[in-house]
């Protein structure tokens, strides 16, 4: 939702989705929010515009750079949130070679906040993650399992994330 919210501002419209396996928690979460907080403005993410990749590494953004270059010029997204930033670097990677301007002619956000991200140029904009505290408490919560295995527990913990603005997204083309 933080994605949608921050694309929107910039006057993104014709947004695209690329997360890593279809049945992956992380993807349909990431996948419903862009989806829910972009009906919310009464925009579509038309399934034309979602990809699902084999797996969350760099080469299944290069995959679907392939897909986004396959596309008419005029009929690709404006902006395009990827899985993770391992996606979404090498989403980058491939389409910067290929001579497309990012931001100018494609805004791209992964997920995760990973430090490579800010130290491509242009620097990745993402969702940072408490990943340490998340895995902090499920090791907690794992221990006290085996401690007291007699015990049934269901936990359903949410964490905060941070967009963090960085120079791969700017205003959608036709805003400028």
């Amino acid at each position: 939702r933080i994605v949608a919210e921050h694309l929107l501002g910039l006057g993104h419209r014709h947004i695209a989705f690329a997360g890593g396996p279809r049945d992956s928690i992380d993807t349909r979460d990431r996948h419903r929010g862009l989806s829910q907080a972009l009906a919310e403005r009464e925009i579509e993410l038309p399934e034309k515009r979602v990809w699902f990749g084999p797996n969350y590494g760099p080469e299944s953004g290069v995959e679907y750079a392939h897909a986004f270059l396959a596309l008419p010029q005029r009929g690709r997204p404006s902006a395009v949130v990827l899985g993770n930033d391992a996606m979404a670097l090498g989403f980058m990677r491939t389409v910067l070679q290929q001579g497309v301007k990012i931001p100018e002619e494609v805004s791209v956000v992964g997920f995760d906040g990973i430090p490579e991200g800010g130290l491509y140029f242009p620097g990745l904009t993402t969702v940072l993650q408490p990943a340490h505290r998340m895995g902090a408490s499920g090791c907690r919560a794992l221990l006290e399992c085996i401690a007291n295995p007699d015990l049934e527990r269901t936990a359903d913990v949410q964490y905060g994330v941070e967009l963090v603005v960085r120079e791969s997204t700017s205003e959608a083309r036709s805003s400028k």
